[in-house]
């Protein structure tokens, strides 16, 4: 997809400081600058963050409204800005850990994409690094209190599924 058929605007996740409800709202498609490349969004996990930030408390990772929803997605790059500092290429699968990712398309610095390693899929990719860092970190408390269990009453979703 090159630049000249990209969409004008798109559509995204977001929230106000009136605490109005989470809606779809419809933004203007900024092209990428300096050290950023656009990604197309094909998946974006829902995570902790993005639940508690929906349900009437402020997303604290932006300053000013409105609030972009997500954290992370997966993704083919559509468009790249100059001087990146990791090299990538228009059409390259990857994940992207940024803000806004609850959206058709997301711009995130370089160092925040990586590449889909070969037989990932797109959905897994998705939720590369809040959830498995959230098992590492779980696992790493109870190596530090020295269980040889963990406890996990969530076991049927992907976070509980990580953790078995």
């Amino acid at each position: 997809m090159d630049s000249n058929s990209l969409p004008q605007t798109y559509k995204a996740l977001a929230g106000k400081e009136d605490d109005l409800p989470v809606r779809l709202v419809e933004v203007p498609l900024r092209q990428p600058g300096e050290n950023q490349v656009l990604v197309q969004v094909a998946f974006a996990p829902l995570n902790q963050t993005d639940l508690v930030s929906s349900q009437g408390g402020k997303n604290k990772l932006f300053i000013k409204p409105p609030y972009f929803f997500g954290l992370e997605s997966s993704g083919i790059i559509v468009a790249l800005g100059p001087n990146l500092k990791t090299p990538f290429n228009i059409g390259d699968k990857v994940h992207v850990h940024s803000k806004g990712s609850h959206a058709q398309y997301v711009i995130a610095y370089s160092h925040d994409v990586s590449l889909i390693k070969e037989g990932l899929s797109m959905e897994e990719a998705a939720s590369h690094v809040i959830n498995p860092g959230t098992v590492a970190y779980m696992v790493s408390l109870a190596e530090r209190g020295g269980h040889k269990v963990v406890v996990n009453t969530a076991a049927s979703s992907q976070l509980g599924k990580m953790l078995v």
